[in-house]
């Protein structure tokens, strides 16, 4: 990462703020937060807070018609560890509408049913143009929703099965986002014996394909690199809408495949240990779930039908990764936030 350069640019763009459009500033905001670049001091700092002096900023976040799904995700996350330093009118109407866009989707999080209408389902989940509502507003959407963090001694674990992975692999956060599950669930059923299933083990995400509309990230890249997806993912033609089916439960393709995030691919493989007539007899317990990456929009979808599906079993979940800490440096950052 050539932080000379991106500073460069970015006091360069402080000059022509007048012309920047939403995608090209939370573009350029997003970036600086997540590439490591906050941590060198006030030299970024300053240059976020001149950055968020952008007319479209100041003047249209507050719109909906301007700023709105991604580009409105992207601009409240990079703003948000600065908060504190930027005109306070200013933070006010992005946090504002940042809230008001969160609001529906955690109602919506919490109606899922088990199963889902899949058509109905990914139609609607799509309508709110995000792929995932970032690092800083994961754990408060997880909240809303009745979704705890896991444990501190299970994330301690975690960690180091994560390390022990990553080792093995001679790589780490290139190698994707890896989930480390711990789940202890007891099934009562009628005129039979309780049946347990507890256990402990790592997934690593499966090898995603590339993206389907040109420029856009994929799986496992950095996360920075998204802004670069359509914001409008009903019109990215190229981009199939049709669910897709991990085990019983949906996964919504967002710009790309997502039914091989290790979330998804836990919960259903959970599942398929538990008889699916078992879904409305009385299974109670826990899972306790950590991710090196904050969940995107299709597997905090997929929690919540796992939660429907299961209303007796609790289930915890932490994640890793901030945007100005590379991951694996700040791996206790988020987890039990």
């Amino acid at each position: 990462m050539d932080v000379p350069l991106l500073h460069a640019i970015s006091e360069g763009a402080i000059n022509t703020l007048r012309n920047f459009k939403v995608q090209e500033i939370s573009s350029l905001l997003w970036s600086l937060s997540s590439m490591s670049v906050l941590d060198d001091g006030e030299r970024s700092c300053r240059i976020v807070q001149q950055l968020s002096a952008a007319p479209i900023i100041v003047h249209e976040a507050h719109s909906g018609q301007l700023w709105q799904g991604h580009y409105l995700c992207l601009l409240a996350n990079a703003l948000h560890p600065v908060r504190d330093r930027l005109d306070r009118s200013v933070w006010l109407k992005v946090h504002s509408r940042w809230a008001e866009c969160l609001a529906p989707l955690a109602e919506f999080l919490r109606a899922i049913t088990f199963p889902v209408d899949a058509d109905k389902y990914v139609e609607a989940l799509v309508e709110f143009g995000l792929f995932h509502v970032g690092p800083y507003y994961t754990r408060e959407l997880l909240r809303s929703v009745g979704v705890g963090s896991s444990p501190p001694g299970f994330v301690e674990d975690a960690l180091a099965r994560v390390f022990a992975y990553e080792v093995s692999q001679k790589t780490s956060h290139a190698a994707g986002i890896v989930g480390v599950v711990s789940y202890d669930i007891t099934i009562v059923r009628a005129f039979r014996s309780a049946h347990r299933i507890a256990g402990c083990r790592l997934v690593a995400s499966a090898q995603p394909a590339s993206t389907t509309n040109a420029g856009s990230t994929t799986l496992g890249a950095c996360e920075g690199a998204e802004v670069a997806e359509d914001c409008s993912m009903r019109s990215t033609s190229s981009v199939s809408l049709r669910p897709v089916l991990n085990g019983q439960f949906v996964s919504v393709p967002l710009a790309h495949d997502r039914s091989g995030h290790a979330e998804i691919q836990i919960l259903s493989e959970l599942f398929s240990q538990l008889d699916s007539s078992v879904v409305k007899q009385s299974a109670v317990g826990i899972v306790h779930l950590y991710v090196t990456h904050h969940p995107c929009l299709s597997c905090l979808g997929a929690i919540c039908q796992f939660r429907a599906a299961f209303p007796g079993v609790v289930v915890s979940v932490s994640y890793d990764w901030r945007p100005s800490v590379p991951r694996g440096g700040g791996r206790h950052s988020l987890a039990s936030e």
